[in-house]
């Protein structure tokens, strides 16, 4: 473009007296501003710089941080898809290949779990079952399965499923991976643990020579169902396999790397190494074919995985999309150096008189044209205009910023081409005036580019006097804002809505600064405190503000957050309302920490109102003691359970009646003292309550503390909350043994004999008549005997009743020591005993010989010398020794034609027949 010559003739004469020693030492100042403005330009290049790749590393780390999160997250999942193949087995007797292959359908192994190569289970097998088992599997249709590798060994493990079951799967179906050491060492560590476990690197059996990539399988331990494993050696004997899956490391991780929502991560090289082995201990390197440079930043971080250790090595390199954007730098280091060369010329002109204004003015467009390059390639946009704010001149970054090319801007007056519409004429005018006067103008603007779009500019105008002190041009500069703009923008509608939410927050937030002094605070804090607003809190510290009492207490809590950096977490604190009420407030306050991390600037902190909670909790405490204190005063034993159907509450008179701790009775520890017979019917009762939610009644035996089983009635009722809800059950609890002993004896004086224990005849007839009814249904005969004693009476006589009855005891375990459990002895009264045989075999013949047997026994038993010993009223032991036989009356029967009481005349008669025929004799009525 055309270029205009400032230099008027008198410039040379001016410029050849500037040569002079004392006119060099006036133009230091305007050195020394430019060493200043260089100086300062430096630092704030250095400054940007630093700030730059302080931010770069941040994001490296940040974007490292969040791969290792998935790569843990991921093995997370697989741990769970896992832990729900075992549970399959745990709650299965058997699980199928096509429940195994529905299974990894459901979890949808394919779609959402990269890497997994499979999801399989392994089962131990003897090796005297290894046989039988290669040959029922051939059976379920694989003719060609095998345990491999082949090999004589003390245990075979062999993989049955693995899903999907198609392409490189197929090569592992049947390998025996407990015969590799470095799976079986995994595989031990799960069966061990009962905890999934990982292995070291491994080449998996699915691959298949070409790309080849290093793999690992994690194990969980499938046992026997119902097998113990609470320790080592219970879980070896239970165990009954393995569920896993195998990784190909490259499948597993490229997918973390490629999908973190679409950000471009191929600037980091990641290695994953693992540490629990020596020698070659790389597992993954997503870079590893491609030339690295050097790292720009390096970081390391550890996973941890059931004691398998991870080590991820993270670098950030340099490339065409991860490359740092030193612009700002760039825009500092141009936009400084044009403003200090601007101030030195500046300077350098107010240093010289009056006279030298066309020599200043000469310079400068001398300097500016040999600064044409440099301007040019600064980002701050730069025009030169005449008297009349027509362009002369502008640099590349004002044709960036306008759209307009340089040949269409000479000539042209900036508004002509910039102006948007947006200021009215005034603001044209004051900007004119300014200007026209000889000052600067500095202000913002909004303009219009060439494609018509409108952006913000921050524009400072100087005026160029010539040698006779008038304006000869203006030097525009001009930077675009808009992004400046919009950044204000947000952040003053952040803080809008920052004051709004302290203003209107019902908690108290607050910030403060390492002096613990109030840097901002929400209004309900201020309020409590007497302050009108907010604001009045700032730089007051909490002894000036709050009473003594108070202060001290937060003082005391944000000492040790201020030295040690350490959060202080959910602490009830006391305040006081603005009425001088004491209230409560839940507390949590975290230091702010400087740049580098450590060095604790500030606090901030939230609490929150608490008072209704406490005081609630206060109430509840207090209504729980008197409940205690009650429940443990009445003569009642009392439990409360919740809505889990576990314990959580025993009285006093529980604990004293089992002799237990409290601890040992909660949850369901309480079972342990109900007898083992009535415990499944106990926890039936209880459990079914539960699914109703109906109050219940129920009997059982309770362990006393002295070890005695006494039997207790349990009432329990459902327990509501104050809204109604459902929250478990409160139960009582009565011994009642005395009630059931009475009952038992009363069944026992009513049925049985008092002396003898033998049914009595109200028993003996139900029997009877349950053994017709017997016969009658099987068509097998039964007999009836009836006995009465020979020589009783003289015993009675000679020695009193007591021996007498110490004969009849004997009697009667003598008879029935000669018959089944299933047969009937009973005492009718005085010495007559009836005998009755059911479910006699064969015929009437047969059935009349057994019988007879059975009578002979007795009689012969009977017949035997008692020996009966007893102690007299004097302390003596007396002895008697008494012979005595017996008359026994028989009869057959095989339905209910005749009646029970017409049976035992029969019998009756037939004994008197006995008794007739000598005694000590069997008569049986044919």
């Amino acid at each position: 473009m055309d270029k205009v010559d400032l230099y008027p003739a008198q410039a040379d004469i001016a410029y050849d007296a500037l040569k002079s020693r004392a006119e060099a030492r006036r133009y230091v100042a305007a050195w020394l501003l430019l060493l200043l403005g260089l100086l300062g330009t430096g630092i704030a290049v250095y400054v940007a710089k630093t700030d730059v790749e302080r931010e770069a590393y941040e994001h490296f780390e940040a974007d490292s941080e969040e791969i290792r999160l998935r790569i843990e997250a991921r093995l997370e999942a697989h741990k769970q898809v896992l832990l729900g193949g075992a549970a399959m087995f745990d709650a299965s007797d058997d699980v199928s290949r096509e429940e195994w292959r529905i299974y990894t359908r459901r979890v949808l192994i394919d779609e959402h779990f990269n890497g997994i190569q499979g999801l399989g289970f392994a089962q131990v097998i003897a090796p005297s079952q290894l046989r039988h088992h290669v040959a029922e599997v051939r059976r379920q249709g694989f003719p060609a399965y095998r345990v491999f590798p082949q090999g004589q060994r003390d245990s075979y493990t062999s993989i049955l499923y693995l899903e999907p079951f198609r392409g490189r799967n197929l090569r592992a179906f049947g390998y025996d991976m407990y015969s590799e050491p470095v799976r079986r060492a995994a595989m031990m560590q799960a069966r061990d643990d009962n905890l999934p476990a990982l292995s070291g690197k491994v080449t998996l059996q699915q691959e298949i020579g070409q790309d080849v990539q290093a793999g690992t399988l994690m194990y969980v331990p499938v046992y026997r169902k119902g097998q113990p494993v609470e320790t080592v050696a219970q879980r070896r004997s239970a165990l009954y396999g393995w569920v896993y899956s195998p990784f190909r490391m490259d499948d597993l991780l490229n997918g973390v790397m490629q999908g973190r929502d679409g950000h471009e991560t191929s600037h980091i090289h990641l290695q994953v190494h693992d540490t629990n082995v020596g020698g070659d201990t790389l597992l993954y390197d997503n870079l590893q074919h491609m030339l690295m440079t050097e790292p720009l930043f390096t970081l390391q971080r550890g996973i941890d995985f059931n004691g398998r250790h991870w080590l991820l090595q993270f670098e950030h390199h340099k490339g065409s999309v991860s490359g740092l954007d030193y612009g700002k730098a760039w825009g500092y280091l141009w936009g400084g150096l044009l403003v200090s060369l601007l101030l030195f010329l500046l300077a350098y002109g107010f240093l010289n008189t009056r006279r030298h204004a066309a020599r200043i003015a000469a310079d400068l467009t001398r300097t500016l044209r040999l600064k044409d390059l440099s301007l040019d390639a600064t980002a701050t946009a730069v025009i030169i205009t005449d008297r009349d704010a027509r362009i002369e001149w502008v640099n590349h970054a004002f044709v960036n910023l306008s759209g307009y090319e340089v040949e269409e801007c000479i000539g042209h007056m900036p508004q002509e081409l910039l102006r948007s519409g947006s200021h009215d004429k005034a603001f044209y005018e004051h900007m004119w005036q300014t200007i026209l006067g000889g000052r600067v103008w500095h202000g913002e603007l909004i303009n219009r580019r060439k494609d018509g779009s409108r952006f913000n500019e921050e524009m400072t105008i100087t005026p160029v006097v010539d040698e006779t002190g008038g304006i000869s041009h203006f030097i525009a500069v001009k930077q675009d804002i808009s992004q400046r703009k919009q950044d204000e923008a947000k952040l003053r509608e952040l803080n809008l809505d920052f004051v709004s939410f302290l203003e209107h927050t019902t908690d108290f937030v607050y910030f403060k600064d390492k002096d613990s002094r109030f840097r901002f605070c929400s209004q309900t804090l201020a309020k409590i405190t007497g302050h009108a607003s907010w604001r009045d809190m700032i730089g007051k510290h909490d002894r000036e503000v709050f009473p003594p009492d108070t202060a001290r207490v937060y003082v005391e809590e944000e000492t040790p957050v201020f030295r040690e950096g350490k959060a202080l977490l959910n602490r009830t604190d006391p305040y006081y309302d603005e009425q001088g009420k004491q209230g409560w407030v839940l507390t949590n306050k975290w230091p702010l920490f400087d740049t580098d991390g450590k060095t604790v600037i500030g606090i901030f902190g939230i609490s929150r109102d608490v008072t209704p909670m406490v005081e609630a909790q206060n109430a509840l405490r207090e209504s729980e003691s008197r409940f205690r204190t009650l429940a443990d005063s009445v003569p009642v034993m009392i439990w409360i359970a919740g809505a889990d159907k576990r314990c959580s509450y025993f009285n006093q008179v529980w604990l004293a009646f089992t002799g237990r701790q409290l601890e040992q009775e909660l949850g369901d520890g309480w079972v342990e003292d109900v007898h083992e017979e009535d415990r499944q019917r106990c926890l039936d009762t209880y459990t079914a309550a539960f699914e109703v939610r109906q109050p219940f009644t129920m009997e059982y035996r309770l362990r006393r503390h002295d070890g005695e089983y006494r039997w207790i009635i349990d009432h329990g009722v459902p327990n509501h909350d104050a809204a109604g809800g459902f929250i478990g059950y409160i139960g009582s609890c009565l011994d009642i043994s005395d009630r059931h002993e009475m009952e038992a004896l009363i069944r026992q004086m009513a049925f049985y004999d008092v002396l003898t224990r033998l049914p009595n005849r109200r028993l003996l007839n139900d029997r009877l008549q349950q053994a017709l009814a017997v016969s009658a249904r099987s068509g097998r005969y039964g007999a009836l005997m009836f006995l009465d004693l020979d020589n009783f009476k003289p015993l009675n006589d000679l020695h009193g009743h007591d021996m007498g009855d110490l004969l009849l005891t004997e009697v009667a375990r003598r008879i029935s020591a000669c018959v089944r459990r299933t047969d009937t002895v009973a005492r009718l009264g005085g010495d007559e005993f009836v005998v009755v045989l059911s479910e006699l075999e064969g015929d009437r013949s047969s059935a009349m010989q057994q019988a007879r047997q059975v009578a002979e026994k007795i009689r012969t038993e009977l017949a035997e010398p008692y020996r009966l010993q007893m102690q007299s009223a004097s302390g003596k032991n007396k002895v008697v020794e008494h012979f005595c036989t017996s008359s026994i009356g028989m009869l057959l029967f095989r339905d209910q034609a005749t009646g029970a009481d017409e049976l035992l005349k029969q019998a009756d008669t037939a004994m008197y027949r006995a008794k007739e025929a000598g005694r000590n004799q069997v008569y049986a009525e044919e």
